[in-house]
């Protein structure tokens, strides 16, 4: 399964687009999404934008301490995605970091993954 590790970087700016890669991402193909993540903030990822036949699988939050005592602690959102058919190169998934009970804020970090091709093409549309 491809992965796409963001989850050692601290995302601040208001829009990040990132490249994933180059590689056609087909029917049945999973890949997972890490991102940073401690939801102790009320701060949580969600999915605000996904081509055409692109499921979320699974989501879920691994803390960085199996220690019970450690409240609050940070970690990692994983999302595992599956292509119910090809998606076409350059297809974008957008995420967002948000208080769900807020709905997407301008101020709230994005992050647009290109998915089948090089961030470049993307600038150019």
């Amino acid at each position: 399964m491809l992965t796409f590790d963001f989850s050692g970087e601290e995302f601040i700016d208001e829009q990040e687009i990132r490249s994933c890669t180059s590689e056609p991402l087909l029917a049945g193909k999973e890949f997972e999404v890490l991102l940073p993540s401690n939801p102790s903030t009320g701060y949580v990822w969600r999915v605000t934008g996904r081509p055409d036949g692109l499921l979320i699988s699974k989501r879920q939050f691994r803390g960085f301490s199996d220690d019970p005592e450690i409240v609050g602690g940070g970690g990692q959102e994983v999302f595992v995605l599956s292509c119910e058919h090809d998606l076409p190169n350059g297809a974008t998934l957008e995420m967002r970091k948000m208080r769900p009970w807020m709905g997407p804020q301008d101020s709230d970090p994005k992050l647009i993954l290109v998915l089948g091709d090089s961030v470049d093409r993307y600038y150019q549309n």
